[in-house]
């Protein structure tokens, strides 16, 4: 519920593919060893990549 009005309240300029930059949002794949997708990921998949970098285990 609140990722959805998060989502909702951000604007993001156009010509941006999302609320990352490029850096940010590889960065979050090296800890995990895993190559990086070609388009940005979406905010859910930022928050649990970042979660998971802070000992979160997706149960």
């Amino acid at each position: 519920m609140r990722q959805k009005l998060f989502a909702r309240r951000v604007k993001l300029p156009d010509g941006q593919g999302g609320l990352f930059s490029e850096e940010k949002w590889k960065g979050v794949y090296i800890p995990a060893k895993k190559a990086p997708p070609g388009t940005p990921p979406d905010l859910r998949e930022m928050i649990r990549r970042i979660a998971m970098l802070g000992g979160f285990l997706g149960r």
